[in-house]
């Protein structure tokens, strides 16, 4: 807040909050990211503030706390990286959130800011990913409208479970599929910036 505070005695306008994800911030604490936001928001001034990122099992905890933040319509932009549009993925993931809960939060945080710009993070090709395990995926690409998608294919980190899982998608499958999210994603940015 003094950062902040400091910012605005400047003149800055916009602000940016960032991390690979900003859902515990505060709780070793006492607080949460929804207590800094709603003071963020509530000083006097003309300024934005950008979010990236949150985690969806993150938001839904501080869903009800955030929604008057974001109402106030000085958080312009979040991330929120849903990873996945089917929950049997996402379960694999050990993410701790479903889809609805995804979906729900998201609608809730344009309902309550109509422009708020939303981006998100799709990966493609988890171990055992089926095709209709990515129909899904691309369903919700589809559905939710998001302004701007990061599309990963899945490579193994080592020392995590998923390194170690098996049912690889073989690599030709997981190629086309890549290629056929992020042609949506592109074809999607490309038609917003012509006809918008």
């Amino acid at each position: 807040m003094d950062e902040f505070k400091a910012g605005l005695s400047l003149g800055f306008k916009e602000f940016s909050l960032m991390g690979t994800d900003l859902g515990p911030y505060g709780r070793d604490l006492g607080y949460n990211l929804a207590d800094l936001i709603t003071k963020m928001v509530n000083e006097k001034g003309d300024f934005k503030i950008g979010l990236r990122n949150i985690q969806p099992l993150f938001l839904k905890q501080m869903i009800n706390d955030l929604v008057p933040a974001f109402a106030t319509g000085k958080i312009w932009f979040t991330g929120v990286a849903v990873e996945s549009g089917s929950d049997r993925i996402l379960t694999l993931m050990k993410r701790g959130y479903s889809v609805g809960d995804f979906k729900e939060g998201i609608q809730r945080l344009k309902k309550a800011h109509p422009d708020l710009f939303i981006s998100t993070q799709l990966m493609v090709n988890f171990p055992t990913e089926t095709k209709n395990d990515f129909a899904e995926s691309m369903n919700l690409f589809e559905e939710s409208n998001f302004d701007f998608t990061e599309i990963y294919s899945f490579s193994p980190r080592p020392g995590t479970s998923a390194a170690d899982m098996q049912g690889r998608v073989p690599g030709r499958v997981a190629y086309f599929r890549e290629l056929r999210m992020v042609t949506k994603a592109l074809s999607h940015a490309i038609s917003d910036r012509l006809f918008t």
